[in-house]
């Protein structure tokens, strides 16, 4: 759980940097937390073995905390802004300060092999226009070949993705076959959230 000083520091982010878009983040920690809590146990990371976790819009970094109260080892991954590095600090987590590009690596500074890459509401987009299957493949080649074996690429869209829309591709489990290779193992899980979890032949 956070603690007092820790929900004050977070808070208090909303006055020092008035009108950053991430400031949602800095309303009721606890509530984020208790997300981020619900979110890794229902992944089962609250029993799994110690594992390296890469998290791909990571935010302020309430899910790098909650796995690292479990005993995991992880890093987020996040676009360049002060608010996001402040409450990193506060919540003593490791965020690489990166915008993902279309066509470019994530970051050199992310090399070692990760049994889980987590993508949560994150909808990559190039300015105006969301990502196609062609950019999200090349994504999805540069986290294969940072996964562990037995490791699996999770992904829950930013919701609501509506029909018709330019990211309902996202819903759409033959998309992300066509995006993670016919050789991926795709399987997904429709309940309150829709989850894609990808696997690839090295890692099962």
């Amino acid at each position: 759980m956070l603690t007092n000083q820790q929900v004050r520091l977070l808070e208090r982010l909303r006055v020092k940097y008035p009108g950053n878009r991430m400031d949602k983040f800095a309303i009721d920690p606890r509530a984020h937390d208790a997300t981020a809590t619900l979110v890794a146990n229902d992944l089962g990371l609250d029993s799994l073995p110690i594992m390296r976790i890469l998290d791909l819009g990571s935010g302020f970094g309430y899910f790098l905390n909650v796995v690292r109260r479990f005993g995991h080892v992880a890093i987020g991954l996040d676009n360049p802004n002060p608010m996001i590095r402040d409450a990193a600090v506060v919540l003593g987590v490791s965020i690489v300060h990166k915008a993902i590009v279309s066509g470019e690596p994530m970051t050199r500074r992310i090399e070692d092999s990760f049994g889980l890459v987590s993508m949560f509401g994150v909808n990559l987009h190039d300015g105006k226009d969301y990502w196609d299957a062609e950019k999200y493949a090349f994504l999805a080649a540069d986290i294969r070949s940072r996964l562990r074996p037995g490791g699996a690429w999770v992904i829950r869209p930013n919701a609501p993705v509506k029909p018709g829309s330019p990211t309902a591709c996202l819903m759409d489990r033959d998309w992300w076959q066509k995006v993670a290779g016919p050789d991926a193992e795709i399987s997904t899980t429709i309940n309150v959230y829709f989850q894609v979890t990808i696997k690839w032949p090295q890692s099962t």
